[in-house]
């Protein structure tokens, strides 16, 4: 999806600002190899010198770890759509970003769904920060396989325990809503069932 200047300036700074000045003690987990939309900052601001929001965070002395199946701009190749064996990784990450790329997962269904929104989950560590970005139900026609209803932010937090920092429905146009939503990781409770998760009914195939 490329992360644009709305949302830059809403759930990232956002986020920023919730763990402070000093960078170098975060780690960042980003899913997707995001590029940097540059044309949608305006002039003067530094994150428009970068293509890759990996290049952008390294630079702030952020730890910044990216997964995606293209394995480009120093990204990792891994599946989501089944379960991740990197036990190293379990409650290591400050902070793990979803900007538009869990939507875009079509193996395994709804267990697919449930195996990336626990990859998050586990990943995380306690009091840390879960950013997405996610189509809303009705809304980008053709450009992904899964949508999500207003009530998956909120289905999904009282279901895991997670605190609700931001959420808000970015409206691009009359074709284009997405949701953006902030978690707070307040226990290291288990991530919900994959029988739980789909019960929620809050997840659409796009058609």
């Amino acid at each position: 999806m490329g992360l644009k200047y709305e949302n830059y300036n809403t759930i990232i700074v956002k986020a920023m600002n919730y763990f402070g000045d000093d960078f170098n003690k975060i780690k960042m987990l980003e899913l997707g190899c995001q590029q940097i939309r540059r044309k949608t900052y305006p002039y003067g601001s530094p994150v428009r010198s970068f293509s890759t929001t990996k290049g952008y965070f390294t630079s702030l002395g952020i730890e910044h770890v990216s997964i995606d199946m293209n394995g480009k701009f120093g990204s990792l190749k891994i599946d989501l759509s089944h379960t991740v064996d990197k036990p190293e990784w379990k409650n290591y990450f400050d902070c793990v970003t979803n900007l538009g790329t869990i939507e875009h997962i079509d193996q395994n269904g709804m267990e697919g769904q449930h195996n990336a929104f626990k990859f998050v989950h586990d990943c995380n560590k306690l009091n840390g920060l879960m950013i997405h970005l996610a189509p809303l139900h009705g809304f980008i026609k053709g450009h992904c396989f899964y949508r999500y209803t207003e009530q998956f932010v909120e289905k999904l937090a009282c279901n895991n325990n997670y605190e609700i920092l931001h959420n808000d429905i970015w409206t691009v146009n009359e074709n284009v809503r997405l949701l953006r939503f902030i978690y707070k990781k307040n226990s290291q409770q288990d991530f919900m069932s994959l029988n739980s998760f789909i019960e929620m009914n809050e997840i659409r195939t796009a058609k």
